[in-house]
């Protein structure tokens, strides 16, 4: 299916979910985040965190930045000026703000534009 809210901004990239998941992993390697979003299927209040990694976060990577998504919508950032990141860009969805905590069950669409 794909993220139901797809759109472009100022990257020449997107990267979305092909299916329900609790992370993804955009880019490995440095580039600038211009969106993210997330659609939170789930049935309990959850966090969109971006972690600059290369690899899968794993619980208590910390965050660079975090947003509310509430069960049941959408959320996410978009930045006038691009933030950048140097190891790789993940997204994740986590049941805590400023570490990640990935939940149990895999139930959320990610969608961001970056270079």
């Amino acid at each position: 299916m794909g993220h139901p809210n797809v759109r472009i901004t100022g990257g020449d990239q997107n990267g979305y979910s092909a299916a329900l998941e609790s992370q993804h992993n955009m880019k490995a390697g440095p580039g600038q985040l211009y969106h993210a979003h997330v659609t939170n299927s789930d049935t309990q209040d959850l966090w969109l965190l971006v972690v600059d990694k290369a690899t899968s976060a794993i619980d208590d990577d910390l965050a660079m930045m975090a947003c509310l998504v509430p069960q049941g919508t959408n959320n996410g950032f978009d930045f006038f000026t691009p933030v950048p990141f140097t190891l790789g860009l993940q997204l994740v969805v986590s049941t805590t703000m400023a570490k990640v905590t990935i939940p149990v069950a895999s139930k959320s669409w990610f969608f961001a534009n970056f270079s």
